[in-house]
Parts: C-alpha cells; sequence; structure tokens
C-alpha cells in the first residue's frame, strides 16, 4: 500500500519528536533540606544557616544557599510554605528539640520568633565550633549584649577544645552527623538528630571531654 505524500511530514515530525525524547537528559530529581554550619554566617553570627538541595543522583554534589536564622526556625517549625518543609512538619517537636516557637501577631499578620538567650538548643549550637563566643566587644565580658547592657547570666563557655574549632576527637563525633569534615553543612535529619544530642548532658560531657 503506498502512503500519500501529505502523511510523509507528520510522520518524520513524530519520528523526530520520539528521537529528541530519546536523546533528551532524564529531568533532574532532589530534595530541599534545612541544615547548618558551624562556620560564621551574616550579621556576625557564629553559626550559618542553609537550605541545603541535594540531588538523587549521587554524582552530583549538593548546593545550598544561606537563610537566616529566625528563617531556620521559622521553616523548622512548620510557618509558611517552603520547600526545605513542603508538609509543614515541626521538626522540633518531631525530634524533641527544646525551641522558644513562634506566636502570630494579629496586628502586622505575621509571625513572629519568640527570641531569648538561652530558650532554644539552636542559640547553643556555636558551643560546638568555639571555646568562648567569638563576638564580644570586649574580651572580658562573658555575656551576649542585650540593648546597651550585658546579660549577667550569659552563655557561658564553648564545648570545643580549641578556640576557634573542635579538636580531632570532637570532629571524630561530628562525624557521626553525616559531615566529612567539622565545617561542612549538617543537613536534615542528621541536623536535627544533631540538636537532639546536644540536649543530653552526657553527650555535652563526652563531646566537651573527647
Amino acid at each position: 500500500m503506498r502512503i500519500r505524500r501529505f502523511h510523509i511530514v507528520p510522520i518524520l515530525l513524530a519520528f523526530t519528536g520520539l528521537c529528541l525524547m530519546q536523546m533528551a537528559p532524564p529531568a533532574e530529581t532532589f530534595h530541599d533540606l534545612l541544615g547548618f554550619s558551624l562556620m560564621p554566617g551574616a550579621n556576625s553570627n557564629p553559626v550559618s544557616f542553609n537550605i541545603v538541595r541535594k540531588f538523587d543522583d549521587p554524582a552530583k554534589e549538593i548546593t545550598a544557599y544561606s537563610i537566616s536564622k529566625d528563617q531556620f526556625t521559622s521553616i523548622a517549625s512548620g510557618w509558611g510554605d517552603n520547600s526545605a518543609n513542603p508538609d509543614h512538619t515541626d521538626f522540633f517537636a518531631k525530634y524533641e528539640i527544646q525551641n522558644c516557637g513562634y506566636h502570630p501577631d494579629t496586628i502586622i499578620h505575621r509571625i513572629l520568633y519568640k527570641g531569648g538567650i538561652g530558650c532554644s538548643t539552636v542559640d547553643e549550637l556555636w558551643r560546638l565550633g568555639y571555646s568562648e563566643y567569638p563576638y564580644y566587644d570586649q574580651p572580658a565580658q562573658t555575656a551576649p549584649k542585650i540593648g546597651n547592657t550585658y546579660d549577667p547570666n550569659g552563655p557561658g563557655p564553648g564545648w570545643a577544645k580549641e578556640k576557634f574549632s573542635p579538636d580531632e576527637g570532637q570532629q571524630e563525633i561530628l562525624k557521626h552527623y553525616g559531615v566529612t569534615f567539622w565545617n561542612d553543612i549538617f543537613y536534615g535529619e542528621n541536623a536535627f538528630h544533631l540538636l537532639h544530642d546536644m540536649q543530653d548532658d552526657a553527650w555535652v560531657s563526652a563531646y566537651s571531654g573527647a
């Protein structure tokens, strides 16, 4: 049976399209996850916070972009729409981590962070990487500045053996949370497991005495 001439073009177009589909690389799939690093972040923060993009292809390196501590805490609490927490899970509740929490302000229609020294384990992360808080204006001070005064209770000393980094033994402990080097980004479940374990006095004792 002879194919009519006007049928040839659609057939060729369909065949070409099929070939291009087969040649096109598959779409990259990935998951966005919350994370943090013990390296300094913006606004003189001794810790940096991130959203990490982890690709399903193990050969492809993760990427990350910075967020603030308040953004990290807000997303981790399940507030707002974010690709790192699309189900609005309260990760602090899920992993039993102490947190200051949030409350809705009905006047300005925003979710406000209930801040405060020592009310969240996230505020203690700096201790893992420093022997003392690194951003005091006066080295003799032992507490972070609040307004024009210093909190008399203060955060106390850090847990790191070195002034600006954990020592080798402490770095080995941190490797259990998915990092190769202490200044890598802890992300996903590993990050929240670390925050949870930091609340255990026995864990802190083992880390600070490692």
